[in-house]
């Protein structure tokens, strides 16, 4: 559930709403690209508890975007309000760009670049571990370990997975019971 500052709800509950989009692209810290209304043209975006797909359409007529390979990149895409604090965004859930692709389109001379993201629970259903994970009778992870290992990369079998918690900083549980800090499956 999404928490908005009050000066944002206020804003998007007003009937002269100025709503300004952006869209924060990063690979590593220190590689980053912040793109404004001023390039980014058109957002197609799903947001549902099992997938999260968005196609982002950025203007290239500059061709600045053709030397720039985005595959790979976290998309963070926020949506807000010009309010009377300012600029104010509330970011949907982190994205993936699995795809980049141009076209050419009217009039001529204008260029466009696609970009195909998918979220976190699509890319989960793409994973596969690369083994079989078979626990040992002597096993002592829980259910909840097990999880973390998995989402984390850090269990051998999906080691080769993204990190999924370098996104959502740490894996949360919408709720808990004794069941997931206690069971080991063996």
């Amino acid at each position: 559930i999404r928490t908005l500052s009050s000066t944002l709800l206020a804003a998007q509950a007003s009937q002269g709403v100025q709503a300004i989009v952006k869209v924060v692209l990063t690979k590593t810290a220190s590689t980053t690209y912040t793109y404004t209304s001023t390039r980014l043209i058109g957002i197609d975006h799903e947001e549902r508890a099992d997938s999260q797909t968005t196609i982002l359409s950025l203007d290239n007529s500059d061709a600045v975007l053709t030397a720039i390979d985005l595959k790979g990149y976290m998309a963070t895409l926020s949506h807000g309000a010009t309010t009377s604090a300012g600029a104010e965004y509330d970011a949907v859930a982190p994205l993936y760009v699995i795809n980049q692709e141009f076209e050419d389109v009217r009039p001529p001379g204008k260029n466009v670049c696609k970009l195909s993201c998918i979220g976190i629970p699509n890319l989960l259903a793409m994973d596969r571990a690369s083994a079989a994970y078979v626990p040992l009778a002597t096993n002592t992870d829980t259910v909840k370990t097990i999880l973390s290992a998995i989402f984390g990369a850090a269990m051998a079998v999906f080691s080769h997975c993204p990190d999924y918690t370098v996104a959502a900083g740490t894996l949360v549980y919408d709720s808990e019971d004794s069941l997931i800090d206690s069971f080991k499956p063996v």
